[in-house]
């Protein structure tokens, strides 16, 4: 299984992917055989939800075989227990809202 978060701590943080990017990335990792546990919004389950969420979440991310995510809490999290993430930061997402071209983007999406 992998986690993912693409949203970030308020409806208008400039750091979250959009909806649409968001189930783009689902397929592409469900049609990779991933079970897709999500952190944050978008998350159904209660244990994974506020301070006391924290050693479950932690658990989580050390057997997760990957974390896609956007720059946040929960991709430093991550970071304690996956060896290498490759995720931009969320300067290149706003450089792409505002018109700039990145290769990565046209490969995921």
């Amino acid at each position: 299984f992998i986690t993912m978060q693409g949203v970030g701590s308020n409806a208008t943080d400039d750091r979250s992917i959009t909806s649409a990017h968001i189930e783009k990335l689902k397929e592409i990792y469900k049609a990779q055989g991933y079970e897709i546990i999500m952190l944050g919004a978008g998350n159904t389950n209660p244990l994974l939800e506020g301070p006391e969420s924290i050693p479950y979440i932690g658990y989580i991310l050390s057997k997760a075989k990957l974390h896609v995510g956007i720059d946040s809490g929960f991709l430093h999290f991550a970071e304690l227990y996956l060896k290498h993430i490759l995720v931009p930061a969320h300067h290149v997402y706003r450089s792409v809202a505002n018109g700039v071209q990145h290769k990565f983007i046209e490969e995921i999406l």
